[in-house]
């Protein structure tokens, strides 16, 4: 079995609800969640600042994009690829990037000694919210819906770039790494200058993306 890592280089170009029906003989429970009315929430603030078209805080951040590309955090896996997109998808409204169906349905014909390789490049905006220290931010929230309260911005820009293989474990002596543009996803104003892949074979680094404009 084999272990892949990613190492990137990367240079920048520029209320739960419970509802109850009763028979005659049981009673039956249902359990849905409510999912927040975004459009409500966002309805005093200018969302043109959402400049990305992806607002990171409709969904739960399992894949931790706020905190990914540091030196802690900076290693990803199918399994965190996977989630990584399909949140990005629903937190565009499903408008920009892929499900991961539609993800899963590009790499179903891949051969078994062949890792495909995915990669996201993207901008999105997260809501300059302190729950704690409201003032730190530049919102709090009023009957129900996000305000501004001072100068500071109503959303903050982040960026982020993930890639991995979309393999979790892989066996045999002849691997083919494809690199293709379907599993490219990009969705920001700056591109990847240079990228490599470090194959843990003691050699060094082969670059697949340099001086990309």
């Amino acid at each position: 079995m084999k272990k892949i890592i990613i190492t990137m280089i990367v240079c920048l170009a520029i209320s739960k609800t419970i509802a109850q029906e009763q028979t005659k003989d049981q009673i039956t429970v249902k359990s849905e969640v409510q999912e927040p009315d975004w459009t409500k929430l966002l309805s005093k603030l200018d969302t043109l600042k959402i400049t990305s078209g992806v607002l990171y805080d409709k969904v739960t951040p399992f894949s931790n994009l706020i905190m990914f590309n540091t030196d802690k955090n900076n290693i990803s896996s199918d399994e965190h690829f996977t989630q990584a997109l399909s949140e990005l998808y629903r937190a565009s409204d499903k408008k920009l990037f892929k499900s991961v169906k539609e993800l899963r349905g590009r790499i179903s014909d891949t051969p078994e000694g062949t890792v495909d390789i995915g990669l996201i490049n993207t901008s999105f905006q997260i809501l300059n919210f302190d729950e704690k220290t409201p003032e730190n931010g530049g919102l709090t929230i009023k009957d129900s819906v996000y305000v501004p309260i001072n100068e500071n911005p109503s959303f903050i820009d982040r960026k982020v770039i993930v890639a991995s293989p979309l393999k979790e474990l892989v066996s045999g002596n002849n691997i083919i790494f494809k690199f293709s543009n379907d599993l490219i996803f990009t969705n920001a104003n700056s591109n990847i200058k240079a990228m490599s892949v470090d194959f843990e074979n003691q050699e060094t680094p082969i670059k697949i993306i340099e001086n990309s404009e």
